[in-house]
């Protein structure tokens, strides 16, 4: 019994509230995520189930295989739902962070009741259970969480989670509703526009959570960073290999649900798209060149000359059907790489780097030249062709800046300039995460090309400031700022600067997990300066609060219930939890809980609510009110709904009413705040702006 207290005991040497705040945040999350996407729930929970078991089996048995596992699957199961053949785009990867997280957690403290702490083994130990004591040895007791940058970057996104809800669906618990069907635009509802929020906070939240998990549980002598660069190249290779045969197979391989890539003739390997694959491979390539010449000292040369040939190949080959992106930064990575191999070097690097400086030259010159000479259709569709166009459409129109970026893409110079102009109406604290697809869509915008495309910024730079404002930006710096100043191998995030011109690479779940990875999954941390990370979680905090009180105060602008955004919808909200619904031969809305709608002007009206197969009860109690402008209850009465019947209320209307309201009841008749039994009316007793028909 002392032995069992003892073991018990153990487990205060893990990090529990780690533990909990993950596991919580996770679930809940999911369900949040689900909430706006309303897949099927046996599809949806499939989808996350098998990629939970991909990443918590491995990470439950031993850590560095469960390490390789999780970075692996990241690259290559963002559309897992489609391998599976799953008919909806569930695009995802929430379910594989958070396998790994359970699989940790379970690991950490079933090893700790069973002695992890106590017992010395060796590698050869003969008992296969006691050996995983070896492999995974437990950690230093962590110092508070609140000493974690990474926490202070988690508050801050569930903080942008909140102000987005409170936005979307105009603060309904503390107007006094419950979460209501509303519509924010002309055809876009409150839910479409918050799982537009939730797509590039998803992408972010599991593996911040990941990572927070992992490094805590991992003794400071053992740093993960090591297999997670292994599990990197693995996923890279399975990737390179899918795009091989897709390009000499055929295309549509792993290719569905990857918006237009097909139609534009781009492999897009296992990635979101081809805009995915092409920043991701090129980001890749550069960043494992890299690593490779500063292996030297440590590998052979030969072995690191193979390893450059072989990605100076892989990068020849995918270039040829990949965009734009694709070599803005390859190229210039590439550049930049020789320049340093050549200052930094010795002499006989010298002669390397320029030998293969003329190559990556020939190549891109030899291309153009065949073009200009017409050996090479001008009308075939190539990447070389698109930079070859370029260029001469500047050699036409002469230079500058605007033209420059004109000539590359005017699609991404408007949708930049168009983030740009939102910041400036609010350059503070932004317009909302994912909201640049939601305003272009607003008939009260108005600029050049908005109705032609609509996508995310096409910069990631311009992306933070139009949704988070100068405030987003600082908490931005102070996270990676941070974890600069104590990780090693710091230099590493330069990778991204590049990329970032090229789109906003957070919208997808693989490309928001390569820029968590490259600022602070990478590299090992060095130095824990814990008063540096507490100041840096109080200003994160401090911010994350000013959203939120800022959101707040927006909110308190809007109209109340049924009024709400009227101004830009042209009609009031119906709050039909499911509108139109089809049966005993007619078409009615289902409504849930407190309800509310607007009143034609006359002294009476008709309305028939019933229950139908939505619910299971076979009774409900509604109090059925009158109020004014000013929300002053003017009459009301109690009714009572019964399964099977429908009950006709004729209800006179009292002088200056305006809004009817409608609340749920319990047994004895007080009402229920959080009810959300629903209740049915015809759609014929309502108008073509959601307000009531009166007699």
């Amino acid at each position: 019994m002392k032995l069992i207290l003892l073991r018990i005991r153990n487990l205060q040497n893990l990090p529990l509230f780690t533990f909990v705040f993950a596991l919580l945040s996770g679930y809940y999350w999911i369900l949040i995520f689900r909430f706006c996407h309303p897949f099927p729930k046996s599809e949806y929970f499939g989808v996350l189930f098998l990629q939970f078991a991909f990443a918590f089996v491995p990470n439950f048995y031993n850590r560095r295989i469960g390490r390789i596992f999780t970075i692996a699957g990241a690259l290559t199961l963002v559309r897992f739902g489609t391998f599976a053949g799953i008919s909806y785009e569930i695009i995802t990867l929430s379910g594989l962070f958070y396998g790994a997280i359970c699989g940790i957690i379970s690991r950490e403290i079933i090893l700790d009741l069973f002695g992890r702490r106590e017992e010395s083994v060796s590698a050869t130990e003969p008992d296969i259970f006691r050996r995983l004591f070896f492999t995974n040895r437990a950690a230093e007791i962590k110092e508070n969480i609140f000493t974690e940058i990474n926490f202070g970057i988690l508050f801050f996104l569930f903080a942008l989670t909140l102000e987005r809800f409170l936005t979307y669906f105009n603060a309904p618990f503390l107007k006094g509703f419950g979460t209501l069907e509303t519509f924010y635009l002309p055809g876009i509802s409150s839910k479409m526009a918050f799982s537009l929020s939730l797509n590039a906070i998803d992408g972010l939240v599991f593996p911040l959570l990941y990572f927070l998990v992992e490094e805590r549980t991992s003794p400071f002598n053992s740093p993960p960073s090591r297999h997670w660069i292994q599990g990197l190249v693995a996923g890279f290779t399975i990737n390179v290999i899918v795009a091989i045969a897709q390009k000499f197979y055929i295309n549509q391989i792993f290719a569905t649900n990857t918006n237009l890539s097909l139609n534009v003739f781009r492999n897009m390997a296992l990635f979101r798209d081809s805009g995915s694959s092409a920043w991701i491979f090129a980001t890749l390539i550069g960043l494992f060149f890299y690593i490779s010449m500063k292996k030297k000292g440590e590998w052979r040369n030969s072995t690191r000359y193979t390893i450059f040939a072989f990605l100076f190949l892989i990068a020849l080959f995918l270039g040829a059907n990949q965009g734009k992106a694709y070599f803005f930064i390859l190229l210039p990575t590439f550049a930049i790489l020789i320049l340093y191999n050549i200052i930094f070097q010795s002499k006989k690097k010298l002669v390397f780097g320029i030998i293969f400086a003329l190559s990556v030259l020939l190549v891109i010159a030899i291309p153009i030249l065949l073009i200009r000479l017409n050996l090479i259709n001008r009308g075939q569709y190539t990447p070389v062709k698109m930079i070859y166009d370029i260029f001469e459409k500047m050699a036409a129109n002469g230079f500058s800046p605007k033209l420059f970026w004109i000539s590359i893409d005017p699609v991404r110079y408007q949708l930049n300039a168009a983030a740009l102009e939102i910041f400036w109406k609010n350059p503070l604290f932004g317009n909302g995460l994912s909201n640049l697809i939601i305003t272009l869509k607003d008939p009260a915008f108005r600029t050049p090309g908005s109705e032609l495309f609509l996508d995310s910024p096409a910069s990631f730079y311009s992306g933070i400031l139009c949704d988070t404002g100068i405030l987003g930006a600082v908490v931005l710096i102070c996270w990676a700022g941070i974890h600069f100043l104590i990780r090693g191998k710091k230099y590493y995030f330069m990778f991204l600067i590049l990329p970032f011109f090229t789109g906003y690479q957070i919208v997808h779940p693989d490309g928001a997990f390569i820029v968590i990875f490259a600022l602070c999954g990478i590299a090992p941390v060095i130095s824990k300066n814990r008063n540096l990370s507490v100041l840096g979680n109080l200003l994160i905090l401090g911010i994350s609060f000013f959203f939120i009180i800022h959101s707040l105060f927006s909110v308190n602008k809007e109209e109340y219930g049924p009024y709400f955004r009227s101004d830009k919808t042209g009609v009031y909200q119906l709050f039909a939890y499911e509108p139109l619904k089809s049966g005993a031969g007619m078409r009615y809305h289902v409504f849930k809980g407190k309800t509310a709608w607007v009143i034609s002007k006359s002294q009476r009206m008709e309305i028939t609510p019933f229950l139908d197969d939505s619910t299971s009860r076979i009774e409900l109690k509604q109090k059925w009110s009158f109020l004014d402008s000013n929300r002053k209850e003017l009459s009301a009465a109690n009714h009572e709904l019964k399964k099977g019947k429908v009950l006709t209320l004729i209800l006179r209307i009292p002088e200056g009413a305006k809004i009817l309201q409608v609340e749920e009841l319990n047994m004895k008749n007080e009402i229920r705040f959080y009810g959300d039994t629903p209740f049915c009316i015809n759609s014929t007793q309502f108008t073509s702006n959601n307000s009531v028909k009166s007699l």
